[in-house]
Formats: structure tokens, sequence, C-alpha cells
């Protein structure tokens, strides 16, 4: 492969990637409307589109494929499949197959998916003979799938007042040398017409091997019959001849908005100008903060330096914004993901979606992705009842799963939502006791007994299929949430569903934190995971066997983590009644956090932690704060982790010194849940 084409390809696998999306994307419509022409239509364009953008890059492999997609595409659009089940079917395959494949070819490997998928096209096609009434008669040919310069050319020719037609036409079958006889055939049509394109293109009729057919596009004078018997004339043994629909007027342009041009860049430039972005942010809050400035009473300083802070905040929405990329595509594929898992296990299942237009930091859509994938498995596994069940219960026949996002907070909320038999606590129990995660004669709130099932090992599935059963899908997703500095809420009644909600930050540079200070020290919780602060009354507070300190408030009995305690700080308050608690939830549980005192809410930039501190398990990173100190950014899901196993603050210590486990109480000792009586 020469350095020009290499230098194309990658720009050819996006541009890939759309058509596929787009095929996807028709292919489900055209499920739900069989007889839609324009849905049809929509296909052979972005196969023939594909088919033209393969043949540049020469991945004549994929082209000839793309072409064999038309092929079926067109036949189908004329009912000349018997099962056109089928067919659609193998062209959700044969999109999988071409997406499989893209990698191989983009570096020049064989595509094995394509191959395999090649042979059972050209099986069908083979079985699906073209009717020869169908051909003769008008508009039975489908449109052809025209490119951007056909366009331009069918526009002039109807400026000059000329008709555009079309012909699907087959050489006799003991025709020698289709290609040649191909040529000439063009040759002699070209004395009385003007020939705007032909499929497959005059470049590539060497392929042509007289058993599909030659369509042929031409613009004229004459009329349909007239261009048949021309082409019988030269030595067609049959075709179909039909006139190019009109396309619709073009829009009003001087009355329309200008069109957005856009360019691709790097993904490591934007992230390397986001980055620079954020040190600018940094550098500009400490010089504005600085005590040497502040003294200084000069109005127009002080503007200035007003000045500098908004530019400097909306560089750094504009640099984050480059990032952003609409949940689109994403939610496409879970669309793709339901049909196809609906029909794996005999349910009928619609996937409603909503906030496709809702954006997100790029980094973060591949746990994204990850984390609905399990959740929609799940849903369409353990949550929506098989059909005769749900007619029993007096519930629609076809499932329903909501699937949406919006803005809330600063930050993004998933839902996913489904109108299954809801969780069953008693079978989640029963399955925590088995695994050890509940020990005998223990209460668990419907809340916390939820929570058990993002543990890692536990699934309620009978058996284990290649759907579900191994009790690490819903593990996935809280790990790839956590990651995220997110956070999950779970709600869920018997008979009516179950409704799982993703709190996520819009991107993973920069959050909103709440500023705490604690002794000489500072630190930083994700405001996503903040539910409240308060400062503690003598009554709300309580011992449990001498070891552990916990919090009464609104009726519940929560744990109580004292920072001080447990970063071994000095210089800190002992009475908590003269400190503030942060109520926060993480790994399912809420808990509170001792402080002394809230200093602000405001974003951070955030910093990776250096090789020498990277093992904290207390700390998601780190961020400069505006007198340029540093501030670490706590990990909720690890402290809440820690008070799951019933550690108190010192014997984690401990146990982070001597080993996993030493330091731990015997299980029976284990804080229940994350709910305790006092």
């Amino acid at each position: 492969m020469n350095k020009e084409l290499e230098a194309i390809l990658p720009v050819f696998v996006e541009e890939a990637h759309d058509h596929l999306d787009l095929l996807d994307r028709t292919l489900l419509e055209l499920e739900k409307q069989p007889d839609s022409q324009e849905h049809h239509l929509q296909l052979l364009r972005s196969a023939h589109s594909l088919k033209g953008a393969a043949a540049t890059v020469e991945l004549d492999q994929l082209a000839e494929f793309a072409h064999a997609l038309e092929e079926l595409i067109d036949r189908l659009h004329r009912g000349q499949i018997p099962n056109a089940g089928a067919g659609i079917e193998l062209l959700f395959q044969s999109v999988d197959a071409i997406r499989a494949d893209l990698p191989a070819l983009a570096t020049g490997a064989g595509a094995p998916e394509i191959a395999g998928m090649a042979a059972r096209l050209a099986a069908l096609l083979g079985n699906a003979a073209r009717p020869e009434q169908a051909l003769g008669q008008p508009g039975g040919a489908a449109e052809f799938a025209q490119g951007e310069y056909d366009k331009i050319r069918i526009q002039a020719l109807r400026k000059q007042g000329l008709q555009v037609l079309q012909a699907d036409l087959w050489l006799p079958v003991d025709t020698p040398d289709a290609p040649e006889a191909a040529f000439e055939l063009l040759r002699g049509l070209r004395k009385a017409w003007s020939v705007v394109a032909t499929d497959p293109p005059e470049g590539d009729l060497g392929r042509l091997d007289g058993r599909g057919p030659l369509r042929v596009l031409v613009g004229g004078t004459g009329t349909p019959d007239d261009l048949r018997r021309e082409l019988q004339d030269l030595g067609v043994s049959r075709c179909a001849c039909q006139q190019l629909s009109a396309e619709p007027p073009a829009p009003d342009r001087r009355a329309a908005p200008s069109a957005r041009s856009t360019i691709k860049v790097d993904m490591e430039r934007i992230d390397g100008l986001v980055d620079l972005i954020g040190e600018l942010v940094i550098v500009e809050s400490m010089v504005s903060s600085a005590a040497e400035l502040r003294a200084l009473r000069s109005e127009q300083l002080r503007a200035h330096l007003g000045q500098l802070g908004k530019i400097t905040r909306d560089l750094q929405d504009a640099g984050l914004r480059m990032r952003m990329v609409a949940l689109r595509g994403t939610f496409l594929r879970m669309k793709r993901m339901v049909r196809d898992l609906a029909r794996q296990h005999g349910k009928q299942i619609q996937l409603i979606l909503a906030g496709e237009d809702t954006e997100m930091d790029r980094g973060m859509l591949e746990p994204i992705v990850e984390a609905m994938v399990h959740l929609i498995r799940n849903a369409v596994d353990h949550g929506i009842e098989p059909e005769g069940e749900r007619i029993r219960t007096g519930k629609p026949r076809m499932g329903t799963i909501h699937l949406s996002a919006y803005r809330q907070s600063g930050g993004v909320v998933l839902e996913l939502r489904d109108d299954g038999r809801g969780l069953d606590r008693g079978r989640i129990l029963e399955k925590g006791a088995e695994l050890g995660f509940v020990r005998e004669g223990q209460s668990l709130s419907a809340e916390e007994t939820d929570a058990l099932i993002f543990q890692p090992g536990l699934s309620t599935a009978p058996r284990v299929t290649e759907v579900s059963g191994r009790g690490v899908g819903l593990d996935v997703v809280r790990r790839g949430v956590e990651s995220m500095s997110g956070r999950i809420k779970l709600s869920s009644r018997a008979g009516e569903g179950t409704c799982f909600k993703l709190l996520l930050p819009t991107t993973m540079s920069i959050i909103d934190g709440m500023l705490v200070a604690c002794g000489t020290e500072r630190y930083i919780i994700p405001t996503l995971s903040v539910l409240e602060s308060l400062r503690p009354t003598r009554d709300m507070l309580f011992s449990h066997a001498a070891r552990y300190e916990l919090i009464h408030i609104r009726g519940e009995t929560l744990p109580l983590v004292r920072l001080a305690a447990l970063f071994d700080l000095a210089l800190a308050p002992r009475d908590p009644c003269q400190s503030l608690v942060v109520m926060v939830e993480g790994m399912g549980c809420k808990f509170g956090l001792l402080v002394d005192d809230v200093l602000a809410q405001q974003q951070v930039v955030i910093k990776s932690l250096s090789a020498g501190v990277q093992q904290a398990r207390f700390f998601s990173g780190a961020a400069i704060l505006s007198d340029g100190h540093v501030g670490l950014i706590l990990s909720v899901d690890e402290i809440g982790a820690m008070i799951r196993r019933g550690r108190s603050h010192a014997e984690d210590r401990t146990a982070d010194a001597t080993g996993p486990d030493q330091g731990a109480p015997a299980h029976g000792e284990e804080v229940g849940g994350c709910s305790h009586a006092p």
C-alpha cells in the first residue's frame, strides 16, 4: 500500500463507521416500515457510498461486498426476496461483519467476517433470481444511488430541458467478453445520449461478469421507450427503463442559515490544548488571589483582573466543548443491541430513547458504553418477563425499556428504566448470604438489599448463559461509574420494573467539588457524592461496641467517619459538635464525614497522582488550589468500601500496613451494610 493511501485510510475508516451507523439506523426503521421506499433508497445510497469510498482506497474486497449488499437491497426493494425478514437479518449481520473487519482491512490484513458473509450473500442472491416480468415494468428498478457529482450533472441536464432516464440492462448470456461489450455499448449509447453515471462505475467494468445487471443513468430528449429500443438495437438481451423522479426543489438559500463547516483534529492535540487551558486557569486563580494584588486599591486593576478571569473561564468552557460529543451514536448502538437480544431471548422489547443530543466528554464514552451494555443485557434477561408471563399479569405483550440522558446539577444523568418484574429481593438476600455478603440474622433495608446486586459474583440467574449468570455485569457497572467519579441510584418495585440512574460528571478533566478543612489540611469532595452538610447536635451522635461512631438523622442511623482520625491529623477538634458533618454516598451506602469546616464549592482541574502516592486508596486525584497549595480529592467510594468491610479507622490503616487480611474484625462483628441501630 502506497503512502498516499496510508495517509487517507484513517479518514476512510471514520467515514465508513458513519455509513455503517446510518445503515444500522435505517435498517431498524425499515423493520418497522417494511414497505418504505425512502428507507430502501437510503440503504442503497449508503451502500453505494461505502462501495465508492472502499474503491478509492483500493479495498477491493470491501468494495465487492458492498456491491453485493446493493444487489440484495435492490432485490428487497423490488420484492424479489421470498423471505424479506431473512434478507434484512442478513443485512444486519453484514453491517456487523464490515464493522468487525474494518481494523484489519485498514492494516492490509484479511477480512474473514466479510468473506464468510459474502458466501451467504451469494447463496441468497443465487436463490432469488430476478423475475423478468418485474424488470419490464415501469418503475420496477430501484433508483440510482447518486453521488454528489452525479447530482450536479443531473441538475445541469434538467436546466437544459433534458430528461434524465435510468436503464437496468443485461448483456446476452453468451457474450464472450462482458467488460469489452459493456464499453462498446456505452460508446454507442453516447451518440444520442449523455451518460451521467454507471453502476458498476466505468472504472470497475473490468469486473463485470455478464450475470449481473449494468445500471446506466443518461440524459436526453427521448422517452423510456426510445431508450429501450435503442438499447435493444445495441444488442442488449433485456432491459428496464424509467424516468428518474425529479428531486424536490432546493430550499431558498437566501433565507436559510449558512451551513457549518468542520475540520477533523487529532484528539492528542485537543487534549494538549485542554491541559494548557487547565494550567492557565490555575495560574489565573493564583494571580487573582495573590495577597500583594489584593492589597492594591486600583479599581482599574480589579476590572482588568475580573475581565481576565472571565476570558479564562470562557476559554476553559470552549476547550472542554471541543472534547464533547453527543450520545446519539452511543444510544443507537444500544437500540441495535436491544433488537438483537430480544430476538435471541424470544421476547418483544422496544427501546425508547430520549436526550440523544446530550453531550459528554469523549474520553468517558468507552466506560459509559460498557456500563450501558451490562445494564441493558440485565434488563432484557432479568427484567423484562417472557410474553406469556406479561399477559398473565395484565401487562402489554411488548416490554419497554426507556433510555434517557439529561443534565442535572452540573452533571449528566443516564437513566435506564424497564417495565419488567422488578428485583427479587428475597432471591438477592439468599444469594448474598450464600456468598458471605449477609451474615445470619442480619436485617437489611430494601435499599441495602438492592445494593447487593453490585457485589462481585452475585447473580440471581438460574443458569449461566452467554448473556448473564456469572455475576460480573453490575459489578463492572459500579466500577466503571466509580472510575468516572460518579455514583449509581437504584430503585425497583416488584411487578412494575427497575430504574438505574447513573450520575456522572460532564467531563473527567474538571469536577465540581466541595472544599473542606480538617486540621491544617484541605480536601476536595466531589459534589456528585455530596448529599448535604450539617452541624450535629449531641442527641444525634451514638457509638456501637465502643468502636464505631454513628449519626442519627431523619430516622436513619448512619456511620460517621472522622477524617482527622482516618488520616491521623493533628490540631483537629475532638468534639464533633464543634465540627461539621458532610453526608455523602459511596459504594451504595450513605455515611457522614466529620470535618472542621466547609470552605467553598468550586470547579477544580483534576491532576493525576504521582507514582509515589498512586496507591493511596482514599484519594482519586489532586488539584492545585487558588493559593498554589495542593488539595487531595477524596475517593468517597473507597471510604464507603472500608465501612462495608466493618473496620475501624485505625484497623484499616493497620490493614494497609500489614496486609489485607490482618486487623479486620471477624465476619460476625461486621457493621451490617451501612445502616445501624445504636
